[in-house]
């Protein structure tokens, strides 16, 4: 399993009209363009899922979290005001080493274990 890179409308429309080139895309550590970079990558809109892919697989290599963040976003590299897609992560803390694999969101509630205590009481 991997990251869920949702397209924004924009770059979603351009695909379904018939794109096929790549976008040169910076991801983002954070919703906001003036975030940690991790790199800049070729993406492209997979259609029928509505997902954002890249071109080449994402880096294996081990970040430090300049600040704290729950999400990534890829900002178009040659207008870096335009947002192109965003993925939800786990909570990372600043100061925190992370890989980008480490950071599927979690499945489970916070909740989750008092919820089965109170059920099996």
């Amino acid at each position: 399993m991997s990251l869920f890179f949702r397209p924004s409308v924009a770059l979603y429309y351009e695909f379904v009209l018939g794109r096929t080139e790549p976008c040169r895309a910076q991801l983002i550590c954070g919703p906001d363009s003036s975030g940690f970079s991790l790199g800049v990558f070729d993406i492209v809109v997979d259609v029928p899922t509505k997902r954002v892919l890249t071109v080449k697989p994402l880096p294996k290599q081990t970040f430090t979290a300049e600040h704290g963040f729950d999400c990534l976003s890829y900002y178009s590299y040659l207008s870096p005001a335009i947002q192109l897609a965003c993925a939800d992560t786990r909570r990372i803390k600043p100061g925190e080493l992370f890989t980008l694999s480490m950071l599927l969101p979690e499945e489970a509630a916070p909740y989750e274990q008092d919820l089965q205590r109170v059920i099996s009481a």
